[in-house]
């Protein structure tokens, strides 16, 4: 993933958009288990900066769910930003 992100990480934090304190009060209204977070595709992992206190574990993986190497039913919350 480091390469993804390196060459332009300056124009990159720039343009993408950061997220809000409302937007994760807005999310985890909806999750009241906090222990596993799966941020599926999580990319520089801005919003994985936000869950990771407010959540026991959080896991940052790029597959589906059929290969993420989670057990069913095992994630309180599962992110896509």
């Amino acid at each position: 993933m480091k390469g993804l992100f390196s060459d332009n990480s300056q124009l990159y934090q720039q343009a993408c958009p950061d997220y809000s304190a409302e937007i994760l009060e807005a999310v985890l209204k909806y999750v009241p288990e906090r222990q596993l977070a799966w941020d599926c595709g999580a990319g520089s992992g801005q919003f994985t900066q936000w869950l990771a206190p407010q959540l026991q574990n959080v896991i940052c993986r790029a597959a589906s769910a059929e290969h993420s190497g989670l057990p069913d039913h095992s994630a309180d919350l599962i992110t896509v930003p």
